[in-house]
């Protein structure tokens, strides 16, 4: 019996697949001894009608308003991942910044406690003036690179966070309707 019905159905699903053939109406009935019948033709008078399926095939005009649609949602949803990635770089850009900015941060505290040092040092410089020299251009030197990679990262996320923003605006312009 599932067999049948099955089978019915596939049969049902080919005639609305097939173009080319133009039902009309399809009728799905049980005769008396149970097997389901999807017909285009009407069944005999003393069965009763299960269900009748009028099948209209689409215009040229509806199938081009289809096209279209498919063309347009096509077009908003390359557009909704056009914001999404600039929002995406937007953030990364931040993020950056704030890393930067955290290095600056760390590269100041560096090189206060490298003055620290170098205030300690001057005072023993009397001493070991030779040995206390080299250290403290060393500490000073290692201050100024730390303050460099530092201000190196910061432009980097300057540049990132630019081109964020371009990016952003962009997807804004793109999503906006062209006069």
């Amino acid at each position: 019996m599932k067999i049948l019905h099955t089978a019915g159905l596939a049969i049902l699903m080919l005639l609305f697949i097939c173009p080319g053939l133009n039902a009309g109406q399809i009728y799905q009935w049980t005769d008396e001894s149970g097997v389901i019948h999807i017909t285009n033709r009407p069944p005999p008078k003393d069965t009763k009608l299960e269900e009748i399926i009028r099948y209209k095939e689409k215009t040229a005009q509806e199938i081009q308003q289809d096209k279209l649609a498919q063309e347009q949602k096509q077009q908003e949803r390359l557009q909704q991942k056009k914001i999404q990635d600039a929002k995406k770089s937007k953030i990364r850009a931040q993020e950056a910044k704030k890393e930067a900015e955290a290095a600056i941060t760390r590269a100041e505290e560096t090189k206060q406690q490298t003055q620290k040092q170098i205030d300690k040092y001057d005072a023993q410089k009397r001493r070991k003036r030779k040995r206390s020299s080299k250290k403290v251009q060393r500490l000073i030197k290692e201050a100024e690179e730390a303050e460099t990679q530092a201000k190196e990262a910061i432009d980097k996320a300057n540049q990132a966070e630019n081109k964020a923003l371009e990016a952003d605006k962009q997807a804004q312009e793109a999503a906006s309707p062209n006069p």
